[in-house]
């Protein structure tokens, strides 16, 4: 995962991209301002490292990474 944007945070300009991702997936963004721990979050294989409370990107907006594995 890449993050470009601006430093203050007010600025509300963030990209967020990851570049070698699985073909033909959706993708969320998480975030949290706490460090957590949840083994197999809703049957997952991984582990969710975020404390609560946790925000998602919101607005309908899924990205899709597409055949070449980018939603960039």
């Amino acid at each position: 995962m890449a993050g470009t944007g601006s430093t203050p945070v007010t600025s509300n300009n963030l990209d967020a991209d990851v570049p070698r991702g699985c073909r033909r997936t959706q993708r969320r963004f998480l975030c949290s301002r706490y460090q957590g721990f949840v083994a197999n979050p809703g049957g997952s294989t991984g582990s969710l490292c975020l404390g609560s409370p946790i925000g998602r990107l919101v607005g309908g907006v899924i990205l899709n990474s597409a055949q070449r594995g980018s939603s960039a």
